[in-house]
């Protein structure tokens, strides 16, 4: 641990949750906030008859209220004008937590409901109060292909091209997964002797954290002590939100010069922090009769809540994923935000682009559907309309999984064609998708093919498909845009210390045995160094240092040059080694086209479901995973990785049950190449391919996700209940009971020849 030096600070890493953590004569807080999502608060009064609680607001803040981010400014209290209900106004404090509770009991708050707006325009003023406190809407609009250049003075657009598609399909996706977490809550310990100040905090970005205590003091940052204590949520609210919760801390410790511990409640954390909102999808994808895509259109709303620090961010990432790995002729991707009087809109930093690919792997499944359902198309399945439309340039590139097309984005999709072709033939999709096809159209002709009174009616079943990659690195980012580095020395007493902040036992194991192969030293003397002196810590967010395939180049490269330098300089050696600002020249952040990924890993997968018609339940029959993800260092440990990630994807598919799986199969693509991310690769694939298996096993689109459990249950016993009154009026025709469905127009004759083909 680095001696805190006289003007000097530390940042030091200890392996305890700070709700576990304590001082002496420590006092305990709880967030006061709004009862109202907006107006203004006027006025808040205490009950005297409990005694020794302070309150602390706005108005204690010794330096400014308002610290600075990537989207403006963020208010460390409310400072009487309400952005959402449940918006912290102070902390009141007392010396336990049940003196606590009951002082907040007898707490008033007074307010006025009317938004400030109200007041300027009443006042008289003319300034344009909708630009002073309008909704800020964002928008992100990209505009590709032929269709949008001019021709005799105007463009042709990509309405145009989507109406004189061969084939088309229209649907709305709504999306608003969001996967349980029990993780460490957030929260802050922090106290003051008068002259050093001391944080302890689960931040994951320390640079960010000092800074704004500083601001919010009014100190210099040499009086700041920073204690990180353990912790993996990687939400965005978690990642910046931390800094202001240790700042209302930090208040309230400066001025009552006493230790001070707040710690969110769980529901606070999922009210205030772990913040899913619905992101709602509108695509049109147009093709020709062989599947091959001439244009998409795709339409994305995002509610990003009062005050969002990373919704450029957000919004980026969702547009570069609404192309999935796809290319069209024409591409028109519009993403918008809007504000609202709601806590912000919180996603994990890992998995952002999941969204995007769950609406448009699903869109791409509607479109095999109304393909194979066109009398005048033979059988196209859902794996070939993916290998005709990937985003890679024509045959004839000498290295076939590094070609580029001229789509606005452009990625590496490693082995994504072989990854397809091994899950289509492991997973035996071709015969189960015929079968489950001819199954679902007989289905919506007559009920009574499946659906009987007697027990012996077998299960209903579907299976889905999709594709998708992980980009890691995002070279638009604001916030992790900065050069990543990696510092790693060689002691004088023979020992190897690699400075960053704690990594996981995985990532950890993976980086030993890297620097032991290539400097052949004992994997007992390399070391993790996570202390730091003030100025020295990692700018970014230390999730970042989780990212194999940039680290991991970052690390080979450092120990490579120690191995040089050692036979001829004395030791202790350090290295330190940034990422290659030529790779990042690969992306035009200006005109948002380019390869915006370091580098990117590769999955296809296939789900399979089946609703029972006696016990109306829904069971996940099997999940087959192929993953391409270059070299794989620990294979058990990347498969461990792999099924953890897909358990908890199935507990957040379904509202009223947690699905899961125990017939899992998962196949790694063998390679040479760097390792790639690939922990979030299911998150990408198994929403959709799950989406498409109810689908299709229920013979009708669903078109959301979480789906409603119950309303599945309920579904299925409708089906049943109708098949059974037919069959006992004697088989009426259920052509007259039954709506139209256009996506199961074929005859069932084609399906049966096309399976009877071998296709």
């Amino acid at each position: 641990m680095p001696k805190d030096k006289e003007g000097t600070a530390t940042i030091t890493f200890r392996n305890d949750f700070c709700s576990d953590l304590s001082l002496k004569n420590m006092l305990y807080a709880v967030t006061v906030r709004s009862p109202v999502d907006r107006g203004m608060i006027t006025s808040i009064s205490q009950d005297d008859s409990v005694e020794g609680c302070t309150l602390i607001t706005a108005r204690d803040v010794p330096g400014s209220n308002l610290v600075d981010s990537t989207e403006g400014k963020i208010k460390v209290f409310c400072d009487g004008n309400v952005s959402y209900a449940g918006e912290p106004i102070g902390l009141l404090l007392g010396p336990d937590e049940e003196t606590v509770k009951r002082a907040m009991s007898g707490l008033h708050i007074h307010y006025d409901d009317s938004p400030i707006e109200h007041y300027i325009k009443s006042s008289g003023d003319d300034s344009d109060s909708t630009e002073l406190f309008g909704d800020n809407d964002q928008e992100r609009l990209i505009e590709y292909g032929d269709c949008f250049t001019m021709e005799s003075g105007k463009r042709k657009g990509i309405d145009a091209e989507l109406a004189e598609a061969e084939v088309l399909v229209q649907n709305d996706w709504t999306y608003s997964l969001s996967p349980k977490n029990y993780r460490e809550t957030c929260g802050s310990l922090c106290s003051f002797n008068g002259k050093k100040l001391t944080i302890y905090s689960p931040s994951q970005w320390i640079s960010n954290l000092r800074g704004d205590l500083a601001e919010v003091l009014h100190v210099s940052p040499n009086m700041i002590n920073v204690t990180r204590t353990k912790d993996f949520n990687r939400s965005t609210n978690s990642i910046w939100y931390n800094s202001i919760i240790a700042c209302q801390t930090a208040v309230a410790s400066y001025k009552l010069k006493a230790p001070v511990k707040l710690i969110y409640s769980r529901q606070e954390q999922e009210l205030y922090i772990d913040c899913m909102k619905p992101i709602h999808f509108h695509t049109e994808l147009g093709a020709n009769r062989d599947g091959r895509l001439t244009a998409m259109k795709v339409e994305v709303s995002i509610d990003s809540g009062s005050t969002n620090v990373f919704i450029g961010e957000i919004m980026d990432r969702l547009a570069i994923a609404c192309t999935s790995c796809y290319k069209a002729n024409n591409v028109s991707i519009r993403v918008t935000t809007h504000r609202s009087n709601t806590p912000p809109l919180s996603l994990d930093m890992q998995v952002i682009d999941s969204a995007s690919f769950f609406a448009i792997e699903s869109a791409i499944s509607t479109l095999a559907q109304k393909l194979n359902t066109d009398p005048e198309n033979s059988l196209i399945f859902p794996s070939e309309i993916r290998k005709l439309n990937l985003n890679l340039q024509p045959e004839g590139t000498e290295d076939k999984d590094t070609r580029r097309s001229t789509m606005p984005f452009n990625f590496s999709l490693p082995k994504a064609e072989e990854s397809i072709d091994i899950l289509f033939d492991s997973s035996d999709f071709k015969n189960k998708y015929i079968f489950y096809n001819r199954e679902s159209i007989a289905r919506s002709k007559d009920f009574t093919t499946q659906f009987t009174a007697s027990p012996f009616s077998p299960p209903i079943r579907g299976i889905g498909f999709a594709i998708g990659y992980e980009g890691s690195f995002y070279y638009g980012s604001k916030v992790y845009g900065t050069d990543q580095e990696l510092t790693v020395t060689l002691e004088d007493y023979g020992d190897l210390t690699i400075h960053s902040p704690p990594l996981s036992l995985s990532i950890q194991e993976i980086w030993t045995k890297q620097a032991s192969d290539i400097l052949g030293i004992r994997p007992s003397r390399i070391k993790i160094d996570s202390n730091f002196d003030s100025g020295s810590e990692p700018f970014i967010p230390e999730s970042a240092y989780a990212n194999i395939s940039i680290m991991t180049v970052l690390l080979k490269k450092c120990c490579e040059s120690i191995k040089r330098k050692r036979e001829k300089d004395p030791l202790p050696i350090s290295v330190t080694h940034k990422l290659e600002n030529i790779q990042k020249k690969a992306w035009d952040g200006e005109r948002f086209r380019g390869e915006p990924f370091h580098s990117c890993s590769f999955a296809a997968a296939t789900v399979e479901v089946e609703l029972d018609n006696h016990s109306f339940s829904t069971i996940i029959r099997k999940i087959y995973v192929v993953i391409s993800g270059g070299q794989i260092l620990n294979s058990q440990a990347a498969e461990a990785t792999i099924r953890l990630g897909i358990q908890k994807v199935l507990r957040s598919l379904t509202i009223g049950k947690k699905m899961d799986c125990d017939d899992i199969k998962i196949s790694f693509m063998k390679s040479d190449d760097n390792p790639e991310q690939i922990g979030e690769l299911v998150y990408q694939v198994i929403p959709s391919a799950y989406l498409q298996a109810i689908s299709q096993a229920l013979g009708t689109q669903q078109d959301s996700l979480p789906l409603n459990y119950d309303s599945i249950f309920q579904q299925v016993r409708k089906m049943k209940s109708t098949a059974t009154e037919i069959a006992e009026e004697g088989g009426t025709d259920t052509a007259e009971k039954q709506p139209d469905n256009e996506q199961q127009e074929s005859t069932v004759q084609e399906t049966e020849e096309d399976a009877d083909a071998g296709r």
